[in-house]
């Protein structure tokens, strides 16, 4: 049965359910029964004129069990959207607890996020101390960016004196948000109040470093050192902070007494990432191959050899690391992801849809599921590409909302740019404050000329989170790129820049401002550095113009060539060609 046919049935069984409440005695009174066949014969016949209407009845109001029932019905039939606006329904009208909770885990598990924090809201006007409750509500604000509202939840889960196993217990919970910054301001808030705390230090340590704050992290991360000074995890993050922070030397010399101290194997991983981050990979190699003649092939120091010649570029090192893994049983879907991704950078197309095929659970399966699809994209199949996301989200109903832009991209992609911005619209009408959807749809507007609207959407993710550089950089590149207002948006990308220096697409954008500004020279060495941080068709079709205007008519027309190569069906990278070359 078709989605639309059993959203059809659907409706059709909720009307039929509101029939039946409405006129108990018609379906168990067999002469009542011939009566209405006999009226609504008489109606079709024309012969009912003279029929006396019945008194109209008082309008039936559901009630509780109505719509729980309506609920189970969607959920048997795979109307999950339909069965979490059933469950919400019977949550708001009943005094019992249980059905907000169900309402609430039920919505938060399918990504329903408006459902869900107008049940976690219902919850807790029933159940005001409920821990559980405050939880949901703290992630949903969270995710909101409504940071303020988020931390009320998150400390409503503490005592006054909470334990260190209660700490962690809520600090472990936030971390996993993707919302780095709120993460970090509600972290440093909890810190502030409770100071003695370590694990709590620790946790904002992290934080800070994930949202690029490298002076918090710093300063938490010494505290956490003072507070448990014998703990190999909190002098670690010490050294991870002193190298953000731009103290490399300091960071190795703590890495290298913690070694000469009896460090355990994560000491010499930390140095040797270290030295990767820094980009002295062929010391990091080495190091990494010391470590093993020392410690034996452990899988750990096999996993990092694979991931840091992965993100070098090294494939044949990555490769031959991650088979050896295998062998091993070890990360085993993670190295079939890695090793599809190795295929398909080398054009391997079948080598790559068979390991993307493989991966069959945990964090890596619907990455795999996309990278299919882009395989299958790149090869012509363009409806299997499609059709890939869509079997996905049936197979995996949890996951069909984070896995529907991949599928609004592909559309967009394939020129079908109604369909493409339905779907965000839809996805984001049921996660109405998503930062990385907002951003995602304003850039398709954008690309289909509507540019109006992707103002206004873009203007919608900053009211949101003003200070995030991802949608200030939104802003700028589209005004750089659309519109006069230049000295506008270079100021945007600056502050952009600041809030993130190492971003390659905020370095890009830097870099297309400035050319589109006149200022050749520096736009130039942008967009050189934006290339060699990260592999983009957009960087390279920027890059391209502007090596061309310089003068490098050469080095444009071999770039170009390289970049069709990896990136055959990219539309802006085909455009940016035939514009300069043709």
């Amino acid at each position: 049965m078709s989605k639309m046919n059993r959203t059809f049935s659907f409706m059709m069984m909720r009307m039929s359910l509101s029939f039946v409440q409405l006129s108990p005695r018609f379906v168990c009174c067999s002469h009542v029964w011939r009566l209405m066949v006999l009226a609504i014969a008489l109606v079709i016949s024309g012969c009912a004129r003279d029929v006396q209407e019945p008194p109209e009845s008082p309008a039936y109001i559901p009630g509780v069990a109505y719509y729980q029932l309506l609920a189970e019905i969607g959920l048997e039939r795979g109307e999950y959207l339909a069965a979490a606006e059933e469950y919400l329904n019977a949550a708001l009208q009943s005094p019992n607890p249980a059905l907000a909770e169900r309402a609430t885990e039920f919505a938060f598990e399918y990504g329903y996020e408006a459902y869900a924090l107008s049940a976690a809201q219902r919850w807790l006007v029933l159940e005001p101390y409920n821990r559980v409750a405050h939880e949901y509500a703290g992630r949903l604000f969270v995710r909101r960016y409504a940071i303020d509202k988020a931390y009320v939840h998150w400390r409503a889960q503490l005592g006054p004196e909470p334990t260190a196993f209660e700490l962690q217990a809520v600090t472990s919970s936030l971390s996993d948000e993707d919302n780095v910054d709120g993460v970090t301001v509600i972290l440093k808030r909890l810190a502030r109040e409770f100071p003695a705390a370590p694990e709590l230090q620790l946790d904002l340590a992290n934080a800070a470093l994930r949202s690029e704050d490298a002076d918090l992290a710093l300063f938490a991360a010494r505290r956490a050192a003072l507070l448990m000074p014998d703990n190999e995890g909190a002098l670690l993050l010490v050294a991870q902070s002193l190298a953000a922070t731009g103290y490399e030397s300091e960071a190795f010399r703590l890495l290298n007494d913690l070694l000469a101290n009896g460090g355990s194997v994560m000491v010499g991983i930390e140095y040797v990432q270290l030295l990767a981050a820094v980009g002295r990979m062929q010391e990091a190699n080495e190091k990494l191959a010391a470590l093993s003649r020392q410690l034996g092939g452990q899988p750990d120091l096999i996993r990092m050899q694979a991931l840091l010649n992965f993100a070098a570029g090294d494939w044949d090192r990555a490769d031959l690391a991650f088979r050896q893994l295998l062998q091993a049983q070890r990360n085993i879907y993670e190295c079939y992801y890695y090793l599809a991704r190795i295929a398909m950078i080398q054009g391997e197309d079948d080598v790559a849809r068979n390991y993307f095929s493989r991966v069959g659970s945990g964090r890596y399966r619907l990455p795999a599921r996309i990278g299919l699809s882009a395989v299958l994209q790149d090869a012509g199949a363009n409806e299997e590409a499609v059709q890939t996301l869509i079997d996905f989200a049936d197979d995996y109903p949890r996951l069909a909302l984070k896995a529907a832009p991949a599928r609004a991209q592909l559309l967009f992609e394939q020129g079908r740019v109604d369909a493409a911005l339905d779907i965000m619209a839809e996805t984001l009408a049921l996660q109405p404050d998503s930062l990385n959807l907002l951003i995602t749809y304003s850039a398709m507007l954008d690309q289909a000329g509507q540019l109006d609207k992707a103002l206004q959407v873009m203007e919608r993710a900053l009211s949101i989170a003003p200070m995030n550089a991802n949608a200030i950089n939104a802003l700028g590149y589209t005004l750089a790129n659309r519109t006069r207002h230049k000295d506008e948006a270079y100021e945007l990308i600056r502050v952009a820049l600041e809030l993130s220096p190492d971003d390659p697409a905020i370095i890009d954008s830097m870099g297309w401002v400035l050319f589109k500004m006149g200022r050749e020279a520096e736009a130039l060495s942008y967009l050189e550095q934006a290339e060699a941080l990260m592999s983009d068709p957009e960087i390279s079709a920027h890059l391209g113009e502007v090596l061309w205007a310089s003068g490098e008519q050469d080095q444009a027309r071999a770039l170009f060539d390289r970049a069709l190569q990896e990136f055959p069906q990219n539309a802006v990278l085909q455009a940016a060609s035939n514009r300069v070359l043709n």
